[in-house]
């Protein structure tokens, strides 16, 4: 099974700020943060492995 560690380190980091107490509003934030940057960083490594 392959693994994203940018996408892992994101979900760390999520459950962490959510352990630390985080309104459901910033766990949301958190979340769609998390989000966009995993697939901007989907499209990077898509366009290095394009050459």
């Amino acid at each position: 099974m392959l693994k994203n560690k940018f996408g892992l380190r994101m979900t760390k980091d999520a459950f962490n700020a959510a352990l630390n107490g985080s309104s459901l509003e910033d766990a949301n934030r958190m979340e769609d943060r998390n989000q966009a940057l995993i697939i901007a960083n989907a499209i990077t490594e898509g366009a290095k492995e394009l050459g």
